[in-house]
């Protein structure tokens, strides 16, 4: 039954139908991706090194995600997963919880963007 509903629902809206408005409002939408890289293993395999497209260079991303965060469990400034992050060009983003000291979140930021790069 709810096979059913959803291609209901696909039909209502236009979007069984090829080369309809909406089918192809479906087709080009913009679709970001955030996670916590927290198995190394994983983000290792979803990396590329691509070229930059402001620079032509290439450049290390993951690609398995538009944004990935540190969370209290990644965020150890001496260890791996800070490593990969400040290696990667993608925006990246600190979860701040009350266990972070101001201190360690300035460290923090210094290692993930040392130049204060707008967007990343």
């Amino acid at each position: 039954d709810r096979l059913t509903d959803t291609l209901d629902f696909m039909k209502t809206i236009g979007a069984d139908v090829p080369f309809s408005p909406m089918t192809s409002t479906l087709n080009s939408i913009d679709l970001f991706m955030s996670h916590e890289g927290l198995v190394l293993e994983y983000e290792q395999c979803m990396t590329r090194l691509l070229k930059d497209p402001e620079t032509g260079s290439p450049k290390w991303y993951n690609v398995g995600a538009h944004f990935l965060w540190v969370g209290d469990r990644t965020r150890q400034l001496d260890e791996a997963h800070i490593e990969y992050f400040r290696g990667i060009r993608n925006p990246i983003g600190v979860k701040v919880g009350p266990t972070m000291q101001p201190e360690e979140l300035k460290k923090l930021l210094n290692i993930l963007n040392p130049d204060k790069e707008t967007g990343k």
